[in-house]
């Protein structure tokens, strides 16, 4: 009994740190995205401004 207990805490210690692993991952990734997409919102707005002013 005691060593089933042990290996059901084992899994789930495994389990947290892998959805943890993935949330961080996930995180840095929106991150990315959203850094490409204001960089190049940035670069539009100053072609915009250098193009029309």
């Amino acid at each position: 009994m005691k060593n089933l207990l042990q290996q059901k805490s084992f899994f789930f210690d495994k389990t947290v740190a892998i959805s943890f692993a993935r949330n961080e991952e996930y995180k840095q990734t929106s991150y990315e995205k959203n850094l490409r997409l204001a960089s190049s919102i940035a670069l539009f707005v100053v072609f915009y401004l250098w193009k029309y002013q």
